[in-house]
């Protein structure tokens, strides 16, 4: 259904479906084309003024076709207008019957290339029809026939659609970019590639040259001005203010980031108040506890929330899509969020009316309707009345609605006056200074592109409670109404003596100034500067997404590439964001699809059904083939709305990211790569493998071990070595706050990275087999799970296949109790992995107030060994299971005592995964064949042997399954427990491990792309400390004074210190693990920068034929201490 938007602005002119934004055409576009104006009315032709002229022929013609009843005399009478109409558009009138298609011509008043058609529409019965729906007459082709007629009597919306718009070579090889259809009544003016959503200007001559309003006609002969449609050099003008109005839909999304971020903080706070007091009625602590109110968890319902609105917003604006029955009369009046915008300015006079819950019942069920769905026959039964007229909504399977999502929520009642203020802020322009009024918010007009920005913006912010009364500083100068979007400082009473006038904020209403203060108990939702740097979030803008996007992909979308070819390419964003970038690769590559197949079927999608068949695509696309980790779970959580709304087509499919989007450190975790065991023995120093880079084996060999480049039995994974940068502490103030913990690391690393022995080696030999088992079993498992979650799409161009469709819960729950069965006890090969690779990765961040608690390398080999081998590790007779109080007396060792014979397969003999052997089977050889009280010599005595073996034996069952809960519990493996958290706490990520499948099968990715962030790896206190008393950050201090000033603000708060030692944990780990030689031989030598480290690691994540491309900084390249980095690379 057209939506028409007649701007009072502009008498007569009307804006279908939003071809511009309806604010902008009322606030801005006049101001955009005062220039053209004032160059015209300088020189001697003055289109606007012409226009004016033409009322006295224009309504003479009227009256002449009142009375005219001849068809022929009426296409002549009205040539003659557009003859004269054309000219002052300086548009040349060139009448030719044009050939559109095999034996078929089509009447065009005039043609400028591939730019301009002119076409005329003929109201034959003077009803003042839409020049649409009018039909080709006979008597409108020029010259004398015969003529190719096949178009007539054809409506000017099909002849559009299927002739003119439609590409037909060699007839139409190139349709027009733009159609100025007119009749006696009416001009319309389209423009092809807004043609799909019915976007078009009318123009009703009538009232534009009856009222001859001055405003009116200049916007008019700017419009339809040949140099704003077809200029002969230079982009077009329209296409100037179709960018504008892009610029003003930014400037209306910069709107929308301050209406969410105070959105959140009005539902966070009228939320907590009855949490509350919900919990004081069950006498249940709110502060403190297990019960107590988490502000994290506050923040994500909120923002669920606010997606959810968001995504009633968008998707109403689309009725295209047929996501909603926006036609129906029911929905429209009763159900929908334009019903409740209807009610924003309506004041609400009486405290029952505030405190109502109108808006919130209504939201409610709008919620429930979009997620559960509705049909007519449940409709008449609720309505008890008949359902010819009942509406019919197909429930929307995802996780934004589900109310599982919401728990704290759910216990809530929003009154009329937050949620009418929130529905406000969401419709309406921030207001502006003067008198102009607050404009409507077009979401018609607000693209994934947009949204993405106010998605992104509230990345780094957080919400927390205000302990006591807090007051807000700012930098000098900044403190009178500072941007709310700005990190904000808040300081105690006692804490505001230290800084004077001009740093305490203000608030600045009706001329009066008052300290801006939030009381006791507030819910506070803004930026933390020291999240966002240390996250380096921020948006990329849409111009250079779409280059970045073009042109990498042409280098993968050569000539030799078919159609179905693309629909096997995998995207990869590893610092995706909100999903910028997979959102317009998903983009591009539907529309390539569509482009190929077309030129191989040789055949021509309808235009009325291109943007369906485009949509669908897009769908698949997105379901099956983008990737995509972030640091930032809040970020991910976006992305799988982002990319969602971007993918929305016909029907209710909804795609499903669990084993494709991640929240995670792209940078840091555990890759598929060996050193020789040479490496490990005494040597020179540069020998070491600590000093070298490993090598990488090939992805397909995650499947077969033993196939070319594979690992050879003398190969040891690279996590399962110590390395000297690991704990790497050099602070010196940290140092003197704990010198015995510095000391106790000195001593450990020269131990721990000591070269190994013999039997350490067969050890770690032992241990990679294990690996190479648990990996492969995992890349069969995620293969065969990625395929029973994936679903299917009818696809033009494809064989018609039965659909399949699982739903959401369904995907999640096997997710869950599946591969990555993070919350079951039973360790799936994945999670022994994982654990495996985070206890490497954390011993990077070890904290310092756990020194006592790192490993020592027996201990790290049996924890090691516990992880990857238990299924080999213990005989248990047939009936025992659990914990035992006896040791058998044919224990083998908890570590391996020999390098093993190994199969055709490359699997050690007798531990083929087919074999599953658990222990000394008989006819196997035993892989523990050193007796247990020489294992360890002298240095560990027999009760330290049992302990251990004991403790193995009570976190793995009979089956040889390894209880993650048992393990996390038992005090003997509180090192594991911490390296668990560890893990959780940084997010480390493994590549190979998370995307096994797509490795093993296609040798990694073969698109990656996006805008890695910008920013140096180095340890400052400031951030930390200015988060305790801005004066750190916000006060320029000597090196004395910050000492002073650290060493009292330590004595007076002990969290402080704790969390300034966390952070330096994190930034001295990150510095060491992405300097370190093995890590990212690439950079050695470079000074570090996150996205110098993210080249190498997407050049890791490629396959053979793979591309990326990054948005980054060309010094790298320059640098000449480079290193590996060079443009060949």
């Amino acid at each position: 259904m057209a939506v028409q938007d007649t701007a009072a602005t502009f008498i007569g002119l009307t804006n279908d479906n939003e071809f511009f934004s309806a604010h902008y055409l009322a606030e801005v576009f006049q101001g955009d084309f005062a220039d053209t104006i004032k160059e015209w009315e300088s020189g001697e032709e003055q289109p606007h003024r012409a226009l004016r002229n033409l009322n006295q022929g224009y309504f003479a013609l009227r009256h002449k076709l009142k009375t005219e009843r001849c068809a022929a005399e009426r296409i002549r009478l009205q040539r003659a207008f557009f003859k004269d109409l054309l000219a002052t558009l300086g548009i040349p009138y060139q009448p030719e019957n044009r050939q559109v298609a095999p034996n078929t011509e089509l009447p065009v008043l005039s043609t400028l290339g591939d730019q301009l058609w002119v076409l005329g529409a003929l109201d034959a019965d003077n009803e003042g029809e839409d020049p649409l729906s009018l039909k080709l007459h006979s008597n409108q082709f020029f010259g004398p026939g015969p003529h190719h007629d096949a178009l007539k009597n054809t409506d000017w919306y099909s002849i559009l659609d299927q002739a003119v718009f439609r590409q037909n070579s060699p007839y139409n090889e190139n349709p027009p970019r733009w159609v100025l259809l007119i009749s006696d009544r009416q001009g319309i003016l389209i423009d092809r590639y807004k043609w799909s959503q019915n976007r078009m200007l009318r123009f009703d001559w009538e009232e534009i040259l009856g009222r001859r309003d001055d405003k009116t006609l200049k916007a008019t002969a700017v419009l339809l001005h040949r140099e704003s449609l077809a200029p002969e050099e230079g982009q077009c003008r329209l296409d100037s203010l179709d960018e504008n109005s892009h610029k003003h839909a930014f400037a209306v999304s910069d709107d929308l980031k301050y209406a969410l971020r105070q959105a959140i903080e009005k539902l966070g706070n009228e939320a907590a108040e009855q949490l509350i007091e919900q919990a004081r009625d069950r006498k249940e602590g709110i502060y403190t506890g297990g019960k107590a109110l988490d502000p994290d968890q506050l923040s994500k319902e909120c923002l669920r929330y606010m997606y959810r609105i968001l995504f009633l917003f968008y998707i109403e604006a689309r009725p295209e899509l047929g996501y909603l029955p926006t036609e129906d009369e029911t929905w429209r009046m009763g159900y929908s969020l334009d019903s409740l915008r209807d009610l924003e300015m309506v004041r609400l006079t009486t405290e029952a009316s505030r405190q109502g819950r109108y808006f919130h019942d209504s939201l409610q069920r709008m919620f429930t309707l979009i997620y559960d769905g509705y049909s007519a026959s449940r409709q008449k039964d609720d309505l008890h009345e008949s359902s010819a007229n009942a509406f019919t909504l197909q429930g929307l399977d995802s996780h934004l609605f589900d109310p599982a999502k919401t728990p704290l929520l759910n216990r809530v009642t929003f009154s009329n006056e937050t949620l009418q203020q929130v529905i406000q802020s969401m419709s309406l322009t921030r207001p502006a200074k003067g008198k102009k009024r607050r404009g409507r918010v077009s979401y018609t007009q607000l693209g994934i592109n947009q949204l993405g920005a106010v998605y992104e913006a509230l990345l780094s912010y957080r919400g927390f409670f205000a302990t006591e009364d807090l007051y807000e500083v700012a930098p000098k100068g900044q403190n009178i109404n500072p941007d709310e979007l700005e990190t904000g400082y808040f300081v105690t009473a006692s804490q505001l003596d230290e800084f004077d006038e001009k740093e305490r904020v203000y608030d600045k209403v009706d001329g009066k100034l008052s300290l801006r203060v939030h009381p006791k108990g507030k819910f506070i939702y803004r930026m933390a500067g020291r999240d966002r740097e240390k996250s380096a979030s921020y948006y990329t803008p849409e111009v250079l997404t779409k280059s970045l996007v073009k042109y990498t992909l042409k280098e993968r979308l050569g000539d030799g590439v078919k159609a179905d070819d693309i629909l096997d390419l995998t995207i990869c964003e590893p610092a995706m964001g909100s999903a910028a970038f997979l959102n317009e690769a998903v983009n591009q590559l539907a529309e390539a699809y569509l482009t190929r197949k077309q030129q191989e079927q040789g055949e021509r999608i309808p235009h009325e059904d291109y943007q369906r068949e485009l949509q669908r695509v897009k769908m698949h696309i997105a379901d099956h083939n983008v990737y995509g980790v972030d640091l930032n779970p809040i970020a991910v959580e976006l992305a799988e709305v982002s990319l969602w709304l971007n993918a929305l087509s016909g029907g209710h499919n909804v795609p499903w990211f669990g084993y494709q989007l991640f929240t995670g450190n792209s940078l840091i975790g555990a890759r598929r790569e060996v050193y020789p065991k040479i490496a490990l023995k005494k040597q020179a120093k540069e020998g070491y493998w600590y000093n070298n880079a490993p090598r990488r084996l090939p992805p397909e060999t995650l499947l077969n071990p033993a196939g070319e480049g594979g690992r050879s039995e003398n190969d040891i994974y690279h996590f399962l070595l110590p390395d000297p940068g690991m704990a790497g502490y050099n602070d010196k103030v940290a140092k003197q706050l704990r010198p015995d913990a510095f000391k106790k690391i000195k001593d450990w690393k020269k131990a721990f990275c000591a070269p190994l022995d013999e039997q350490e080696i067969q050890t770690l030999q032992s241990l990679s087999d294990a690996v190479d088992r648990l990996w492969r079993d995992h890349t069969q498992m995620l293969q065969q799970h990625r395929l029973r979650t994936e679903d299917t799409y009818p696809l033009w161009g494809q064989e018609q296949l039965e659909e399949h469709h699982t739903t959401t819960r369904e995907k999640d729950n096997l997710r869950a109790h599946g591969i990555f069965n993070t919350n079951a006890r039973i360790a799936s090969p994945y999670r022994r992995l994982k654990l495996a690779m985070d206890y490497w990765c954390a011993l990077w961040f070890w904290p310092l107030d756990k020194v006592d608690e790192l490993p020592d390398r027996q201990k790290w080999l049996f924890d090691l060994n516990t992880i990857l081998n238990s299924a080999g590790t213990f005989d248990f007779a047939p009936e025992q299971e659990g914990l035992f109080s006896e040791e058998p007396a044919n224990t083998p060792s908890p570590l391996a005592g020999q390098a093993q014979r190994r199969t055709a397969e490359g699997w050690p003999e007798g531990r083929a995964p087919e074999a599953r052997v658990m222990g000394r089977g008989e006819g196997d050889e035993d892989l523990f064949a050193k007796p247990v009280d020489d294992l360890f010599a002298a240095e560990a005595p027999q009760q330290t042997l049992r302990e251990e073996t004991q403790a193995a034996r009570e976190v793995s069952n009979q089956r040889g399954e390894l209880n993650l809960e048992k393990l996390f519990r038992n005090p003997f493996f509180n090192t594991l427990a911490i390296a668990n958290q560890l893990g959780e706490q940084y997010r480390f990520f493994h590549w190979e491990l998370a995307f096994a499948d797509i490795f093993a099968n296609r040798g990694g990715f073969d698109i990656t792309l996006g805008n890695p962030p910008w920013r140096k790896v180095e340890w400052q206190e400031g951030g930390i400390l200015g988060d305790h008393n801005p004066a750190f950050v916000l006060h320029k201090l000597s090196a004395k004074q910050l000492t002073d000033e650290r060493e009292a603000a330590f004595e007076r708060s002990p969290q402080l210190q704790q969390a300034w030692f966390a952070e330096l944990a994190e930034a001295e780990g990150s510095q060491a693990f992405l300097n370190a030689t093995q890590n990212y031989p690439q950079l050695k030598g470079v000074q570090t920068n996150l996205y110098k480290c993210f080249l190498p690691r997407a050049w890791a994540n490629v396959n053979a034929q793979g591309v990326s491309g990054f948005l980054h900084p060309e010094g790298i390249y320059d640098d000449p201490k480079g290193g590996g980095v060079q443009p060949s690379s």
